[in-house]
């Protein structure tokens, strides 16, 4: 990691972690579903849930391409929507308490010549007590996350200025690569579904990313 600062360091940790391609990985999922028996349905959004004797039996979905509806019976309705599972429970009762409470994390891409070494790096503690992580991508490096709460669900959410602002500060603390705002490429954002609980919260899963190129 020719690029890391030498002073006041101490030391470091190396383990071995794995890399992988998402979006090809969402689409062998996919491709395992329907080797496997699934209908796997694309830009289908579910607008009621159907009850029979106050359980849950299906969805009334409408294709957003074409407008067609759809009513599908189940004997079990999964609502794994993300940061949208509210949306998805209040259908079911609208006298229920919301349950998530999103958080936005953004990534910011840059080319590889910031970062030239083999191995991503973890800061452990930035200034916020996230952790940061610089992670060599193909021939660029991308560098995040930040946690911004945010009350507003997007279906394309946006980062904010002081996000990438805050991840390059925190990472010039420990490059010398001098990165600046003109040198980001493009910035990934997503939001967590974390679980609201009284005093602490708890991540539902990671969040999807978003590109904005």
């Amino acid at each position: 990691m020719p690029q890391v600062k030498a002073a006041g360091l101490k030391g470091g940790v190396m383990y071995t972690d794995g890399q992988f391609d998402d979006a090809r990985l969402a689409i062998n999922l996919a491709q395992t579903a329907i080797e496997n028996g699934a209908t796997v349905i694309n830009y289908l959004e579910v607008t009621q849930l159907l009850k029979d004797n106050n359980k849950v039996c299906g969805v009334i979905c409408k294709d957003v391409l074409s407008l067609q509806t759809y009513t599908l019976h189940a004997k079990v309705v999964i609502n794994a929507t993300g940061v949208f599972v509210d949306d998805i429970m209040n259908m079911d009762n609208n006298d229920g308490q919301n349950i998530v409470k999103p958080s936005q994390g953004v990534h910011i891409v840059l080319d590889k010549k910031y970062f030239t070494g083999k191995h991503a790096l973890m800061i452990p503690k930035t200034s916020d007590g996230r952790v940061l992580f610089a992670v060599p991508w193909h021939n660029y490096v991308v560098v995040g996350t930040t946690d911004t709460p945010v009350n507003y669900i997007e279906i394309e959410p946006k980062p904010i200025k002081e996000e990438v602002a805050f991840i390059l500060q925190n990472v010039n603390t420990y490059l010398q690569s001098g990165i600046s705002e003109a040198d980001v490429k493009t910035v990934f954002v997503g939001l967590r579904p974390l679980v609201k609980q009284k005093g602490k919260t708890i991540l539902l899963c990671w969040p999807e990313i978003i590109p904005l190129l």
